[in-house]
């Protein structure tokens, strides 16, 4: 299986390659000290503020971007 951003191999079983997994994983423990610190704060307008942070990184623009276009991916 390949990864649906990136086009690489993946691991057996695995949904994203190695990178963007590990961005995804990264996402969701920001998500929850995010909502801490902001209160109520829904997944889109999460991925939409840290989009337009500069220091986020490339793979993690890339999948807030997918999970933009694809919310059902975030579970």
């Amino acid at each position: 299986m390949n990864c649906p951003l990136c086009n690489e191999k993946t691991s057996l079983g695995a949904e994203y390659c190695i990178a963007h997994a590990n961005a995804l994983e990264n996402l969701k423990q920001a998500f929850h000290l995010w909502t801490t610190a902001f209160g109520t704060l829904t997944v889109p307008d999460f991925l939409h503020r840290l989009e337009k942070l500069p220091g986020t990184g490339n793979k993690t623009r890339e999948i807030a971007r997918y999970l933009l276009e694809n919310p059902s991916r975030w579970t």
